[in-house]
């Protein structure tokens, strides 16, 4: 019971916010909706919690962590055999088998994705120097790039107005110009 006065209640608030005259269009009752669905599975999701829960998120977490363990295993074989057969079979030197082993690893890691694909971008700051490849000034060198900067502040304020839902009021009020 007290959920449904609570949609009554949120609904009378979006009405009395989209709304100075008494006519309500299809749109507004679609999005008045969906907002409301929205809102009591959200309110739910929380609230129903079971045994078989907890166990079905326990098996998730180890799937997860074998997935995680038998992807960076492949992507180290795979990076080791590049390295062997660079280094053997094309007489390359070391900088340059190190360097064939560690793409064989990371593109290994970014397809299987059993790491995150933040955290095999951010691998070469740490493998380049490592091997010597690269020094640390040269490998951070194109992360700093202004571009990325102004990419990395568009994707915060599309987080932000998603968040906060200012998408759907630009969409109603842009179809509100629109009968």
């Amino acid at each position: 019971m007290p959920q449904q006065s609570n949609h009554q209640s949120l609904q009378s608030t979006l009405y009395e916010e989209t709304h100075t005259d008494d006519s309500r269009t299809h749109l507004d009752l679609i999005s008045q909706d969906s907002i409301l669905d929205s809102t009591s599975q959200e309110s739910t999701k929380f609230t129903q919690s079971t045994p078989q829960d907890s166990a079905k998120e326990a098996t998730l977490k180890e799937e997860r962590t074998i997935k995680i363990i038998l992807g960076v295993g492949i992507a180290l074989i795979f990076g080791i055999i590049a390295a062997i057969l660079a280094r053997v079979y094309l007489g390359a030197s070391f900088k340059v088998s190190a360097l064939l082993g560690i793409i064989a690893l990371l593109v290994t890691l970014w397809t299987n994705k059993a790491l995150p694909l933040g955290v095999v971008s951010l691998l070469p700051i740490i493998l380049f120097p490592s091997f010597g490849i690269l020094d640390t000034k040269s490998a951070t060198e194109n992360y700093a790039n202004p571009i990325i900067y102004l990419f990395l502040g568009g994707f915060m304020l599309a987080t932000a107005t998603e968040k906060i839902g200012l998408h759907k009021i630009i969409a109603k009020k842009f179809f509100s110009f629109f009968p």
